[in-house]
Formats: C-alpha cells, sequence, structure tokens
C-alpha cells in the first residue's frame, strides 16, 4: 500500500516538471496533428514538408517540456503561478503567430494561406498545453509511468498520420530552365526604378538592350498555355480484386488558355483562364477512362473544364529572372455546368523566354454535382486531388 501510495503523489521540484510538461507535450501534440490535416485542407495547402504530424508533435513535446520547468520556477518566485503561466502561454503563441507572418519567417516563402493553417495550432498547443499542464501537474497520479508512455504513443500516432496523410501519388516540378545571358547581366529587378520596374517574369517581350532604359510603366504580357502543359487527378479507390485502397489517376495534356500578366501580378483588363479537355483523360485502365466519360463527367454534355483566374496571391513586388516564387492562385472552376471557388497552391518561375509552374488542389466531387463513381469492380471516394503543370509562352 505504501509503495502504491508514493507512485501516485505528485513528484517534488522539478521532477514533477519535467515529466508533467512531457506528458502535457505528447498529449496536445496528439490533437494537433489529428486536426493538422483537416486544417490543411481547409487552407488549400497541399505541401506537407512543414505542417505535419512528426513536426507538429515533436514540436509541441519540447516546448512543454520547457514549460513545465517554467512552471515549477514560477511557483517559487510567482504569487499567481497560474494566470503567469497562461500569459507567457498567449505571449509565446503571439510571437510565434508573428513569426509565421513575418517577411523572414519559416513560412514567408510560402503563401498567406499557410498561416490560416499554422495559427489556430500554434494557439492550440501554446494556450491549450497551457490549460492542460495546469489541469495535471499537481493531480496524484503516476506521472513516472503515464509521461514516457504518452510520449511513445505521440511519437506513434505521428509517424502514422504522417504516412497516411501522404503527398499525391502525381507531383510535377519546375524544369531546370536556363536564365537568359541579359538577366545573368543585368542586376536585380529590385533595384532597377524608383517606381518599381516589372519582374522579369512580365518582361517577356524581346528585352531592350543594356543601355536603353526600361520603361516605367509597361502594358500586360499576354502569356499563352503551350502543349507542354499537362493536369492529372488522383481518387482515391477500392477496386474489388485488392485487399487495400489504392490511387487512381488520370492525366491529359489538352490544356489551352492565356494568362495577362502585370508588374504587380494578375492583369485586369483581360480574362486570365486555361481550358481542359476532359474527354482526353487517359489513365492505365480503359474501363475506368470509359465510365469516367459517359457516367462521371458526362464529357458528351460538359466536354470542358475551365478554371478563371481571379487573383494572384505572393506575387513579388520585384522578381530576378530564374527565382522559383510561392504562389496561390485564386478563381473559379467549372465542370459539369457547375461553377466554384477553387484555390491553387504551388511554385513558378519564369526563365529564357518561358513561364512554369506547378500547383495543386483538392475538391470533392459532389461539390461540382458529380457522383463518384460506383461499380462491381470498384468504388471510388468522393475527394479529388489535381496536380498540374503549367507551362506558358509570350504571345507571339
Amino acid at each position: 500500500m505504501r509503495q502504491a501510495n508514493e507512485r501516485t503523489a505528485p513528484l517534488p521540484g522539478w521532477r514533477r516538471g519535467l515529466v508533467a510538461g512531457l506528458l502535457t507535450g505528447a498529449l496536445i501534440g496528439i490533437v494537433a496533428a489529428l486536426l493538422s490535416v483537416p486544417l490543411r485542407r481547409l487552407a488549400g495547402v497541399t505541401d506537407r514538408s512543414l505542417v505535419n504530424g512528426l513536426s507538429i508533435t515533436s514540436g509541441a513535446i519540447v516546448l512543454w517540456l520547457i514549460g513545465g520547468l517554467v512552471y515549477v520556477a514560477l511557483t517559487r518566485r510567482a504569487h499567481s503561478p497560474m494566470m503567469v503561466l497562461l500569459a507567457l502561454s498567449l505571449l509565446c503563441g503571439v510571437v510565434i503567430s508573428a513569426f509565421i507572418y513575418g517577411e523572414k519567417g519559416p513560412l514567408a516563402p510560402f503563401p498567406n494561406h499557410f498561416a490560416s493553417c499554422a495559427v489556430p495550432l500554434v494557439f492550440l498547443v501554446t494556450l491549450g498545453g497551457a490549460l492542460l499542464l495546469l489541469s495535471i501537474i499537481d493531480r496524484p497520479m503516476p506521472l513516472n509511468f503515464a509521461a514516457p508512455a504518452g510520449v511513445v504513443a505521440a511519437a506513434a500516432i505521428a509517424i502514422v498520420i504522417s504516412a497516411a496523410d501522404r503527398a499525391p501519388a502525381v507531383h510535377y516540378s519546375l524544369s531546370k530552365l536556363p536564365v537568359s545571358a541579359a538577366a545573368q547581366n543585368s542586376a536585380p529587378a529590385a533595384t532597377a526604378t524608383q517606381s518599381g520596374s516589372a519582374p522579369a517574369v512580365v518582361s517577356a517581350a524581346p528585352q531592350a538592350s543594356p543601355a536603353t532604359p526600361a520603361p516605367a510603366a509597361t502594358a500586360p504580357t499576354h502569356f499563352v498555355v503551350s502543349k507542354e502543359s499537362e493536369v492529372s487527378y488522383t481518387v482515391r479507390e477500392k477496386l474489388a480484386r485488392l485487399p487495400s485502397p489504392s490511387d487512381a489517376v488520370g492525366k491529359t495534356s489538352a490544356i489551352t488558355g492565356d494568362l495577362y500578366l502585370s508588374p504587380t501580378g494578375l492583369a485586369p483588363e483581360q480574362p486570365s483562364l486555361f481550358t481542359v479537355n476532359l474527354s482526353t483523360l487517359t489513365s492505365d485502365a480503359t474501363a475506368r477512362d470509359r465510365f469516367i466519360k459517359t457516367t462521371t463527367l458526362e464529357t458528351n454534355k460538359f466536354p470542358n473544364a475551365i478554371y478563371t483566374i481571379t487573383g494572384v496571391d505572393g506575387f513579388p513586388a520585384s522578381y530576378k529572372e530564374g527565382d522559383e516564387v510561392k504562389l496561390t492562385l485564386t478563381g473559379t472552376l467549372k465542370v459539369h455546368d457547375v461553377e466554384r471557388p477553387l484555390t491553387w497552391t504551388g511554385t513558378a518561375r519564369y526563365a529564357g523566354g518561358r513561364l512554369e509552374g506547378v500547383m495543386a488542389t483538392d475538391f470533392s466531387m459532389h461539390d461540382f454535382n458529380i457522383t463518384p463513381p460506383v461499380v462491381a469492380v470498384a468504388v471510388a471516394e468522393d475527394k479529388v486531388h489535381l496536380d498540374l503543370h503549367l507551362v506558358a509562352m509570350p504571345a507571339s
């Protein structure tokens, strides 16, 4: 009986803060990691390199390992350690959020949609963790055993989440485009003129000689979508002949369109859009392609998907040819005679007279009045992941 009471009695001093902090970080890390998956998709964030189960859980454990020791120190010095801890947690959340939004923060190269995903997780881990720590640190429980078990469970769950929330089956990458000699010899666009010169990405017209100054204002540059472009869909399906779900992937290069860019981003004078001929989609199964075209998409009635761009988030104030930038495209997608808002996130580069971007997005078939395919040999999920490799050349 005496040994049982010793195991459940509060631990003394720093040891109590250490084990309580580990348990807090593990528990709040699990919750945040689980919520990161729907939050990232709601925010339209497809990049998993920064916000994933492992990064969130490990960050929470480290934060509250320190937080537990800080609380023990506060109980010896502060009159109201609980209020001080909550205030410090709120301040920590604000500072981290400001760092995320800042120009030099870890998410600065990414579109602002990252912040709408990351900031709620930050405050969940900081404020939620503070409340959780206060609720368990003085509670008589076997913290010696609960803390290691919690860390092991958090690590296992984080690994499972990161593996299951995998990158899509199709992933395009930017080509290694050669930078023109004129761009290599010229100064960066950021220091070109006081009025702000046009980025190289919108200066696709033949360049003037270095001795000729660039005009202060330029007309929108017209780009035409190239035949090198390709779009692909990825849909999770369960084939009757396989024990577990797999990815159905279809692609097409039948993309046409026009982009109009100005030095500050999208030119409002002309519509920027691209059109995909859905009747040309092909996968590794002709039976699937036939069913999708005749029954799911009804391409005999609605042959095209049209995406109209209404905004570009992340367009640089100055641009040096060859630089890779993170962008978000906002606009509307019309497919199956239904038009809905849709956001693409990805990267783009302009070099050697060629504009190239790789973008991704997700949507639900039901949003466009499309019924997910269900046949005897396969059942498809409602979610669709799209990957786009867009190549555009200056209009002649």
